[in-house]
C-alpha cells in the first residue's frame, strides 16, 4: 500500500510538472495586454527623464534603458508568443489566438515594445530592407560558417539582433551564457513562435545569406526615447 501511494505521488507530480510549461504559456498570453501597458509606463518614464537630464545624463539614461529594453524585449513580451501558430499569412497581434507569419512576429513585438513603426508595413519587406530602415548597426554574411557568425554575436555581453535570412526573419537574443533564435516557423517538427539554441536552428544555419541588425543600437534605443517614428 505504501509502494502504491508513493507510486501515485510521483505519477501526480509527474502529470504536474509536465503541464507547468504549457500553464506558464498561456499565463503569459493572457498577461500580454498588461505587458504592453508596463512597457508604455517604462517608455514614459524613462523619456520623461531623458529629456530632462544633461548630457552625462542622457548618457546614462541610454545605458539604463539598454538594460531596460532587453528585459522587456526578451523576458517581458516575447515569451507571451510562444506557441502561437505560424501561417505565411499570419497577423493576429494577439498571443495564442490566431496565427502570426515571422516578419509580423517580429514587427509586433517592437511596435509593442514602444518603437513607432507600422508593422503591416515593415512586416511586407525584405527582411534585410526592414533591418537597414530600423538600425544603423548591420552585419552581412554570405555563406559564411557557423563559427564565424556566432564569434560575432559573441562581442556582446547580452543583445537583441534582427535576423534576416534568404526568406525568414526572427529574433537572436544574446545573454551571458546562450545564444537563441526566436521566430514564427513551420519547419521540420515546429509549428509556430519558438525559442531555439542557435546551434539547432536549423532554417537559421541552412541559410546562406545572413544580415544582423542590433536593435539595442545607441540611436535606436535614443529614437524609443524621443518618440522617433520609422517611416
Amino acid at each position: 500500500m505504501r509502494k502504491f501511494a508513493l507510486l501515485l505521488l510521483l505519477f501526480n507530480w509527474c502529470i504536474s510538472a509536465c503541464s507547468q510549461p504549457e500553464t506558464a504559456s498561456k499565463e503569459r498570453q493572457l498577461n500580454y495586454p498588461l505587458e504592453k501597458e508596463k512597457a508604455l509606463a517604462l517608455q514614459k518614464d524613462l523619456a520623461a527623464r531623458y529629456r530632462e537630464a544633461d548630457s552625462s545624463g542622457k548618457e546614462r539614461i541610454l545605458q539604463e534603458s539598454k538594460q531596460k529594453l532587453f528585459a522587456l524585449i526578451s523576458h517581458d513580451l516575447i515569451p507571451g508568443w510562444y506557441g502561437t501558430k505560424w501561417d505565411f499569412n499570419g497577423t493576429t497581434e494577439t498571443p495564442g489566438q490566431g496565427t502570426i507569419a515571422c516578419g509580423y512576429f517580429v514587427t509586433t513585438v517592437l511596435r509593442d515594445a514602444g518603437f513607432q513603426l507600422n508593422r503591416y508595413k515593415y512586416a511586407q519587406m525584405a527582411s534585410e530592407a526592414m533591418i537597414l530602415k530600423l538600425t544603423p548597426k548591420v552585419k552581412r554574411f554570405s555563406g559564411a560558417d557557423f563559427n564565424t557568425v556566432e564569434k560575432y554575436i559573441a562581442q556582446t555581453s547580452y543583445g537583441i539582433f534582427i535576423a534576416g535570412l534568404d526568406n525568414h526573419t526572427g529574433f537572436i537574443i544574446k545573454t551571458k551564457d546562450s545564444i537563441r533564435f526566436v521566430h514564427s516557423v513551420a519547419y521540420e517538427d515546429v509549428d509556430g513562435v519558438v525559442s531555439q539554441d542557435l546551434p539547432e536552428a536549423t532554417i537559421f544555419n541552412l541559410s546562406n545569406y545572413k544580415v544582423l541588425g542590433e536593435i539595442l543600437h545607441e540611436d535606436m534605443i535614443r529614437a524609443w526615447l524621443e518618440g522617433g517614428k520609422y517611416e
